[in-house]
């Protein structure tokens, strides 16, 4: 289950070039970090739509606390950590029988990568897999990151949703795997484990 959640984001981030996806005129739904005012997708190829600042208003996610090497962070209460996790790719799943939910952190060298550049060569890595479109960026941290977010075209019924950017040396991603049919029950998971990050 580790590997097929992080290689994913693992590959996506040694992609070299800023290729970019051609945005779907499908409708998704609107975006699970940011409020439905600024949930028009925008293309992934065009400059970014302005970011979207935190709402100090959400709680923090109070389960078991994971560190990377730059940052902390707190996953849903009911969520396990994966045993083999390192300060680099960190994996936690939900306990729950009926749903498949996941979430991974993937932090790699190479800081300084355009925010732009991480977003497109991820929705370029997924074609066929997950129908990603890039929305209003928002914050990791108070540090700027794109938010893209879409379904599996696998599976159907699962959501995904990613947010990343580059911090100090480092490029950051995390990947949402998540099985809710509420756009707010996504939201409320997304946003608690935002608002649970912290830079060293």
């Amino acid at each position: 289950m580790r590997t097929w959640l992080v290689s994913a984001v693992l590959a996506s981030v040694f992609l070299g070039g800023c290729a970019s996806g051609d945005a779907s005129d499908e409708q998704l739904g609107e975006s699970p970090t940011v409020p439905p005012a600024s949930s028009a997708a925008a293309d992934p190829s065009s400059t970014p739509t302005p970011t979207t600042a935190p709402d100090p208003g959400v709680a923090a996610a109070t389960g078991p606390e994971l560190e990377l090497s730059e940052a902390t962070l707190r996953i849903p209460e009911g969520w396990k950590p994966d045993p083999t996790n390192t300060a680099d790719i960190l994996v936690a799943t939900s306990q729950d029988p009926v749903k498949y939910e996941s979430f991974g952190v993937v932090s790699l060298p190479g800081g300084g990568q355009p925010v732009d550049a991480q977003a497109a060569q991820l929705i370029d890595f997924n074609k066929g897999r997950i129908r990603y479109k890039r929305m209003p960026d928002t914050y990791l941290g108070g540090s700027p990151a794109y938010l893209l977010t879409g379904p599996d075209q696998e599976v159907r019924g699962l959501w995904h949703v990613a947010i990343g950017g580059p911090y100090g040396e480092r490029n950051y991603t995390l990947s949402f795997t998540l099985d809710y049919k509420s756009q707010a029950q996504r939201a409320a998971v997304v946003d608690s484990v935002l608002a649970s990050w912290r830079w060293k």
